[in-house]
């Protein structure tokens, strides 16, 4: 029997509940991840900031559909998007 080189785990939120010592680690192993072993990673994070620090592309859902689609440099760049669709103030 073979096994699929390809694993996949989803976990929406990982960082939800966990200090933020280990929320930085776990954020460098996902890094690591995504450099070294090939993988694209799929984050949902609700920890802006974390997962600002971690895309290379960022998409904003809004009722399902996607409503806003641009770098992370252009999250923060754009105050009205970040206010209007995230809600959030302080990236700014």
């Amino acid at each position: 029997m073979e096994c699929s080189p390809f694993h996949r785990t989803c976990r929406l939120e990982p960082l939800e509940g966990l200090a933020p010592v280990i929320c930085e680690e776990l954020m460098k192993a996902f890094s690591e991840l995504a450099r070294t072993g090939g993988m694209t990673i799929l984050l949902v994070e609700q920890r802006i900031q974390s997962a600002l620090d971690f895309a290379d592309q960022v998409i904003v859902l809004e009722r399902g559909l996607i409503a806003w689609t641009g770098t992370p440099h252009a999250v923060v760049a754009d105050h009205d998007t970040v206010d209007r669709l995230l809600g959030v103030g302080g990236l700014h």
